[in-house]
């Protein structure tokens, strides 16, 4: 065999046993770890610890335990001791039982086991009700306050309570017992102390901060109460009205004889949310500090001419007038945001007509020679007639959309003279 060839096969050979080295590494099973352990047993009062069989103590300390070891024991309670007895192992090592009077401890590590839940039955405990700010205590019927002390209480013994807090500090709390007492409720708001040693009962109050709405007011519109009897407050706040959850419902009137018109789309910040309208009523659910406002309001611009050059322009809010010639044509023409409609959406009507001896009384546009055209916007005056003539305009969407109860926006006074 050549050296060449033996190299070769030596080499392979190391790197195969360095596998299986490789491989076994890890894979241990735990209980055949060659460390042992010790577990103690802790002295406490009221109890000792005995052996299966109870004819002697238990040793205070088990050394060189293996992994998976058990002990198995039993525990003896002092006759002025009582309770339930909760026994606890550290590091992961396990206690069960009693089973027939025997418990049962298997080792994983080194272990302190200890006793919990025992009381000297002639022994007697304080309760304390630490009165804080913004809260007091009352006796179950609520006809007293409650004593701030309660001495020579046994083991067990319970005391029922109520908690009345300060108007200010409307909210929400927490009634809690220092070690030594537990609270139980409220069951129809009264709370139990159960006593288990001295203790301490005292209130943590959660501070209530109320939200705060703002309606955001503009031009055009008006936020009104549900009933829509009285204007809506700019800003509603206060402790126990705007709650997460709490609704407000309300109303929008539009000012129509202002000149505005419009769908209002209602909105709200911070996660409130508006629903309707319901008959005119939206519904607002108070969800943390919330602005409302509206978009959607628009606003009417009117221009009036005559031919023979009169001319006026602005709102209806105080009323229009022109003075014109007899047998003039006058011309309404009506913008909205300064843009021009796609269809006229003011509606005439025509309420008096006082020229001479010519009076019409019905809303008619044809009697006489007095000529009126929806879509061109002119109104044709009689020849030789002087007097006046009186137009009311309402805003058809006003009256048709949003749940308005009124789209009258104001009157057009045409005074006719000679020509």
């Amino acid at each position: 065999m050549s050296k060449k060839l033996f190299k070769l096969l030596y080499v392979a050979c190391l790197n195969l046993a360095m596998v299986f080295v490789l491989l076994s590494c890890g894979n241990e099973d735990p209980s055949s770890v060659s460390d042992t352990y010790t577990s103690t047993f802790e002295t406490g009062i009221g109890y000792i610890f005995r052996n299966e069989t109870d004819t002697a103590d238990l040793p205070n300390t088990f050394s060189n335990l293996e992994f998976g070891a058990t002990i198995r024991f039993m525990l003896v309670i002092d006759s002025e001791y009582a309770g339930i007895p909760v026994i606890t192992a550290t590091n992961g090592s396990i206690v069960v039982g009693p089973v027939d009077g025997v418990y049962t401890l298997t080792i994983i590590g080194n272990t302190m086991v200890s006793v919990s839940g025992l009381h000297n039955i002639f022994d007697t405990y304080t309760a304390i009700f630490e009165i804080g700010e913004g809260y007091i205590f009352r006796n179950e019927t609520d006809t007293a306050d409650l004593s701030d002390t309660f001495s020579n209480l046994e083991y067990g013994d319970t005391i029922r309570f109520r908690v009345e807090l300060a108007d200010e500090f409307l909210g929400t709390f927490v009634v809690t017992a220092a070690i030594g007492g537990m609270i139980t409720g409220p069951d129809a708001n009264v709370y139990t102390l159960t006593v288990t040693g001295n203790t301490t009962v005292s209130v943590s109050l959660i501070p209530y901060t109320p939200y705060t709405v703002t309606f955001s007011k503009d031009e055009g519109y008006t936020f009104r109460n549900e009933d829509d009897t009285a204007d809506l407050p700019d800003i509603i706040s206060g402790f126990g009205d705007l709650e997460f959850g709490v609704t407000i419902r309300f109303r929008i009137m539009i000012d129509v004889a202002g000149g505005y018109t419009g769908w209002p789309i209602v909105s709200a910040t911070w996660g409130s949310t508006v629903s309707g309208p319901d008959d005119g009523v939206y519904t607002l659910r108070v969800a943390g500090n919330t602005l409302v406002f509206v978009s959607g309001i628009d606003f009417y611009e009117f221009t009036i001419w005559s031919e023979n050059g009169a001319n006026a322009a602005g709102s209806l809010q105080n009323g229009f007038s022109i003075t014109v010639e007899a047998g003039d044509t006058v011309y309404v023409n009506v913008k909205i945001s300064g843009r021009q409609p796609d269809m006229f959406d003011v509606w005439f009507v025509l309420t008096e007509v006082n020229l001479g001896d010519l009076i019409v009384d019905t809303p008619s546009f044809n009697d006489d020679n007095i000529h009126c055209n929806f879509n061109a916007k002119w109104i044709v005056l009689p020849a030789g007639l002087t007097g006046s003539v009186v137009i009311e305009f309402w805003d058809i969407i006003a009256v048709f959309g949003g749940g308005m109860q009124w789209g009258y926006m104001g009157t057009l006074v045409i005074t006719v003279i000679e020509k």
